[in-house]
Formats: structure tokens, C-alpha cells, sequence
């Protein structure tokens, strides 16, 4: 469950604390309002896109799964 304050590590590098959920007011989806450590700024996902697996690829070609974002500090 994603709560206000942990911090997660995105999978192209970074490092962001969560600030709060919301939603959006044109789709009512719930929404992840993170904050970036390196610039300060603002982010907002979708909670499903923020939790999603994804499918990326090696240098060899072949693919893996990996979250988009993993926690790192509860």
C-alpha cells in the first residue's frame, strides 16, 4: 500500500518520497503526488501507472519485467 512519506526508486534512476494521494478531478482515478529528491519538483501518476510492471529490454535484446517504481524506505 502506498502511504505519504515512503520512498521509492524509479527504474531509470532517481529517487522520490511520496507526498500524497488525490485524485483526478477529470477521470476521478486515485493519483501519486511524489516529489523528486534531486530537483525538488513535482510529479503526478495515476496509481496504476505508478505500481505497473513493466517490460524492458537488455542490451542483448532480450526482455525482463521490472515495478516502475520499487520501495526503498517504508
Amino acid at each position: 500500500m502506498i502511504k505519504k512519506g515512503q520512498i521509492y526508486h524509479h527504474f531509470k534512476g532517481g529517487k522520490y518520497k511520496i507526498e500524497d494521494l488525490a485524485y483526478s478531478a477529470e477521470t476521478t482515478e486515485q493519483c501519486v503526488v511524489y516529489k523528486s529528491f534531486a530537483t525538488n519538483e513535482k510529479w503526478v501518476r495515476t496509481l496504476e501507472n505508478f505500481t505497473e510492471t513493466i517490460t524492458l529490454k537488455n542490451e542483448d535484446g532480450t526482455e525482463f519485467l521490472t515495478k516502475r517504481f520499487t520501495l526503498i524506505e517504508d
